[in-house]
């Protein structure tokens, strides 16, 4: 099969937010709506092809609807953008060349905490002996111990991430002094966080050259950047696309522009917003806009990846081909409108726009979950529905989750559950708590009535062991000295004569 010569224009697509994105995705991509043909892609261009989504779930969750649809057949490789493992043993890197063959290996998540770990400290010891010299010590800084300088460190990780995904210069952070700065004159708080910002603008590239290593995230942005200009530099012989992704990661909409211009390439948007009349669209991201419309739009990101495209919003294809915009697809428009334009709130009808949309006043937190959970039961007695939760509140997913547990429903959820949370992160704290001097009677039966704890015994052998050592040693006597106690108090018992 020989490859034909790049498109002229960009292939950008756009699934409304009121859509199924994954179910119009699917139906698009098998039927060759995607690259301008009216037939379906055979068995081996679906085997060829390569579908870049967002994250795993987003890739499990296309790969199952393709399998549920086709059956038994080919299907096409699916591809996590921000997983930093995504690209290994890639095909398309096996057809255009190695992508990372030059890149240093990256460092380990842990292994990074622990070396950003020292940095911090020396920088919390250095700030508290500074202080205490100057006589101006500080109480968060002098009560500052190990472990805060351990969970500062990840928060410095997390900064660098950042700085790496929008693909800024961590030498931005170690910033000049502010006109007029007078260090005898002001407090040492600018200056000792300037100094902490330093440690990622310094202190940490150099000892990742000195250790040969790169962050995670600044690997796997080269290795986006090295597929993007291979991709550019020829023309694939099979179907590649961009699902999902909103083009945030500046590499990411690089490689987004190179595979729209791909002779059966395509890029397809979540949401893009085409209801919105040009004057307001306008105002999004600009210099002059106010300070939530030039920043914290929900278009701002997706109106930057059609600049680096280079296509209009006129441009991109709506998907389902032909159908018309819905009534609550123009609502969720005006009610994203630019503060500026707001004067045309009026202007818009928005006849069925809330059919089917229902309002619940719940008294209390329970009543709230109660009420989804009741939602979500509705819905599963009903053959072919499906429902889902979208809540920042991560106590009102989890209460919702244990109202469904009563019912024998299984909820599955996309932020994953804390270890903490567990049976064996319990069993691990109550562990922990237990291990400290402080620890009472009630943090020592905690660990010892967990399910999870045998100590080489049957459950009901271990449960009638904690019953005799509860009622002969803790059982109206205060413990001290945690487990140290309880052994001491467990002797005790045993030597003493039994009451009644």
């Amino acid at each position: 099969m020989s490859a034909a010569p790049p498109r002229a224009a960009p292939n950008v697509f756009t699934i409304p937010s009121g859509v199924p994105f994954i179910a119009c995705f699917v139906e698009a991509f098998r039927s060759g709506a995607l690259f301008g043909r009216g037939e379906p892609l055979t068995p081996a261009e679906m085997a060829a092809a390569r579908i870049f989504v967002p994250t795993r779930r987003a890739g499990q969750a296309i790969l199952n609807a393709f399998a549920e649809e086709a059956g038994a057949t080919l299907l096409p490789r699916i591809l996590p953008l921000g997983d930093p493992d995504g690209f290994e043993e890639d095909a398309i890197a096996a057809e255009f060349g190695p992508v990372d063959a030059e890149l240093p290996p990256d460092i380990g998540e842990f292994d990074r905490r622990l070396r950003l770990f020292d940095l911090v400290d020396g920088w919390r010891e250095a700030v508290s002996r500074r202080r205490g010299a100057a006589g101006r010590t500080d109480p968060f800084i002098a009560a500052a111990s190990r472990a805060d300088a351990f969970a500062l460190a990840g928060d410095l990780g997390g900064l660098i991430d950042e700085f790496v995904i929008e693909d800024v210069p961590l030498a931005r952070l170690a910033g000049e002094a502010p006109p007029g700065y007078d260090p005898d004159a002001h407090d040492d708080y600018w200056a000792d966080t300037a100094a902490f910002l330093r440690i990622a603008a310094e202190a940490w590239p150099q000892m990742l050259a000195e250790i040969g290593v790169l962050d995670a995230r600044e690997r796997l942005k080269r290795r986006i950047g090295g597929l993007a200009a291979r991709l550019d530099a020829a023309q694939s012989r099979g179907p590649l696309v961009v699902a999902g992704s909103t083009g945030s990661v500046a590499a990411t909409a690089g490689l987004m522009a190179a595979i729209a211009r791909q002779p059966m390439g395509a890029v397809v948007l979540p949401g893009l917003d085409l209801a919105l009349d040009e004057k307001a669209w306008a105002l999004i991201g600009a210099e002059g806009a106010e300070m939530p419309t030039r920043y914290a739009h929900p278009q701002v990101v997706l109106k930057r990846t059609l600049g680096i495209l280079g296509v209009g919003r006129d441009e991109v294809t709506r998907l389902p081909l032909g159908a018309r915009p819905a009534a609550r697809e123009a609502l969720a428009s005006e009610v994203f409108r630019p503060a500026e334009t707001t004067d045309r709130w009026g202007e818009t009808a928005f006849a069925g726009a809330l059919d089917g949309l229902s309002l619940v006043e719940a008294g209390d937190a329970r009543e709230e979950a109660l009420a989804i959970a009741l939602a979500f039961r509705q819905t599963l007695e009903t053959p072919g529905r499906t429902a889902a939760l979208v809540t920042p509140d991560r106590a009102l997913a989890r209460a919702v989750q244990a109202e469904c547990d009563r019912w024998g429903v299984t909820v599955s959820d996309s932020a994953g559950e804390p270890l903490s949370s567990t049976p064996v992160g319990a069993l691990a704290r109550l562990a922990l708590k237990a291990a400290h001097p402080a620890a009472g009677a009630v943090d020592m039966l905690a660990l010892l009535r967990h399910p999870l704890l045998r100590l080489g015994m049957g459950l009901a052998q271990r449960d009638s062991a904690v019953d005799a050592l509860e009622l002969a040693s803790l059982r109206g006597r205060r413990l001290r000295g945690g487990a140290a106690g309880l052994a001491a108090a467990a002797e005790a018992a045993r030597v003493r004569p039994p009451d009644r």
